[in-house]
């Protein structure tokens, strides 16, 4: 059985957009009318009015409005198309005020009008609220340059968290549960428009918040939003009563989720940045490598950033930037400033007297230390005119990978007096 038009193999929506315009501008037969009253203790004075309206064949395109607190007064507007109605809009106001519970009632054309202007100002649990674009707080965003800046984004977030959590428990009646107010609490976030929330209950150090249908950029991106953090910040402290930090923020675009990753500030405090001392840890490893190829001189590891909102991409941006990918890594830049060394090699057993035209001397760029050079291939400081009567070769079996590539790496391969493959297997 088909419904409406949807397909049998798609789960209906399960919230809608709310529209506060009248849509495209220019038909001259659309009205908005709005109704205020008194509401009656047996006949819903409401049904009334929308029963005038149906009796004039007037089709109702859209209609919103409320009742107050004590539930005795309400407001209603309604917008129209009065093409197929049998009576005037003025007909219809004049028709609309003769009931009893009708206490005002007006109309206006929406042929230029976008929006009615019947209901001002907006109020949100009571209070004034501001209608504004969402990519507004990206463009506040991007004019915070400065992490500091930021960081007073995401507290700006988590204070407003913490007082509209305020506000809701105050509202609902004593002795309301915790899982109830937390419902609330972010069905107001999914009212104001941030979209639906989910807190994921993870272990005491780490807590995980998913966003349905984020604010976002320009670009389409809903990521890197610090009110955003600031908000997720504020209601896991509600809820859970930690302080927490973001440290990774995901946006999924094919399923319009914004993943949010947190971790304990005192882990955070204690242990440091989880992120920053993977990425340390793992740089020590490559320095130990290195250190004992190359002997006790230490490796120049790249500067990273440890705080709270760095990410993947820029660790890897910064290794590339320094040149730890590509080829490289395993392997320390070479220094901005070397220094050469004259090194002799004998490719075979001398005999006779040579003079020190019969093998150049082959300089090479010191890649960190000599230590890294095989004692066979010694750098001497004197080149002497006169060679020895015989010195065998000696051959080396290098089964040590690391080794091998660090020779390789200070070695010139096209050095005609020196043949790896008589060195290297």
């Amino acid at each position: 059985m088909m419904v409406s038009g949807q397909r049998q193999d798609q789960p209906p929506p399960d919230y809608f957009p709310l529209k506060l315009d009248q849509g495209g501008a220019g038909d001259p037969k659309r009205y908005a009318f709005l109704v205020s009253g008194t509401e009656g203790k047996r006949i819903s004075a409401q049904t009334q009015i929308l029963g005038v309206f149906l009796k004039h064949k007037a089709k109702i395109v859209s209609h919103w409005g409320y009742q107050n607190e004590a539930g005795h007064e309400f407001v209603m507007c309604l917008n129209c198309d009065m093409e197929f109605a049998d009576i005037t809009p003025d007909g219809l106001v004049l028709e609309l005020r003769l009931l009893k519970s009708v206490q005002n009632t007006r109309s206006i054309q929406m042929k230029t009008r976008l929006f009615d202007g019947f209901f001002f100002p907006l109020t949100f649990l009571d209070n004034r609220a501001l209608v504004l674009d969402s990519q507004l707080t990206f463009l506040i965003e991007h004019q915070l340059k400065t992490s500091e800046l930021k960081q007073v984004l995401v507290e700006v977030g988590r204070i407003y968290v913490l007082d509209i959590v305020r506000q809701i428990r105050e509202k609902l009646p004593h002795g309301t549960t915790e899982s109830v107010l937390r419902e609330n609490v972010l069905d107001y976030f999914m009212a104001a428009g941030f979209g639906r929330f989910s807190v994921l209950e993870n272990d005491e150090r780490s807590a995980q918040v998913i966003i349905r249908d984020p604010p976002l950029s320009e670009r389409g991106e809903a990521s890197g939003n610090h009110f955003i953090h600031g908000i997720v910040v504020g209601l896991i402290e509600s809820f859970q009563g930690r302080e927490v930090s973001v440290v990774e923020d995901l946006y999924d675009a094919k399923t319009a989720r914004l993943f949010i990753a947190l971790l304990d500030k005192k882990n955070l405090q204690s242990e440091g940045n989880p992120i920053g001392q993977t990425k340390s840890r793992a740089l020590q490893e490559v320095d130990k490598v290195i250190s004992s190829i190359e002997g006790t001189e230490k490796s120049q590891i790249p500067a990273l950033a440890v705080n709270s909102s760095v990410t993947l991409n820029q660790v890897l941006k910064t290794y590339e930037n320094e040149g730890w990918v590509g080829g490289k890594i395993g392997y320390v830049p070479e220094p901005k400033e070397s220094h050469q060394i004259v090194v002799k090699y004998y490719d075979e057993p001398v005999t006779g007297e040579r003079t020190s035209d019969s093998h150049p001397p082959v300089q090479i760029k010191q890649a960190h230390s000599i230590a890294a050079v095989p004692e066979a291939v010694k750098p001497v400081e004197k080149i002497s005119s006169e060679l020895p009567t015989e010195k065998p070769r000696k051959k080396y079996d290098m089964k040590d990978e690391e080794l091998a590539s660090a020779l390789k790496s200070a070695l010139r391969e096209d050095d005609d007096y020196f043949e790896q493959s008589d060195y290297l297997e």
